[in-house]
């Protein structure tokens, strides 16, 4: 086992849960984190993508 790092977090003693969120607030969210609105999986996919083409690009000149 790894070596343990004791972290001492103070938590307030007034915790409540908030609302859930409306379908606007979730657009909103969704439209600027694209992580969120496609999933971490899609995101990695894609960034795999465009590096592969900008590599093939970049050392496979076509014209």
């Amino acid at each position: 086992m790894g070596t343990v790092v004791p972290i001492y977090c103070k938590v307030a003693d007034n915790l409540s849960e908030t609302e859930r969120p409306n379908d606007t607030e979730i657009d909103f969210v969704r439209h600027f984190t694209l992580t969120e609105a496609v999933g971490r999986k899609m995101m990695y996919e894609l960034g795999m993508i465009n590096a592969i083409l900008n590599f093939t690009h970049d050392n496979f000149p076509t014209g």
